[in-house]
């Protein structure tokens, strides 16, 4: 039997999946200051770099997410 709390849960672990690695990424890209010049002087696509940024928050995201996710039970 699912309860109506758990599809709040599921709301939540979803948000922050998707939405937590795209502002912390976006966070990281903001404090690059003066050096983002050198970012791009760099040999690598404008979509390496997103996937490069977006990779830790991802894993991170993916930790909390399983975190809440068992506590659902």
């Amino acid at each position: 039997e699912l309860r109506s709390s758990s599809g709040l849960g599921l709301f939540l672990v979803g948000e922050i999946c998707t939405l937590l690695p795209i502002m912390l990424s976006s966070i990281s890209l903001g404090q690059e200051g003066k050096s983002i010049a050198n970012i791009y002087m760099l040999p690598i696509s404008a979509s390496e770099l997103i996937a490069g940024k977006l990779l830790l928050p991802w894993i991170f995201s993916a930790a909390a997410a399983l975190a809440v996710a068992s506590t659902l039970d």
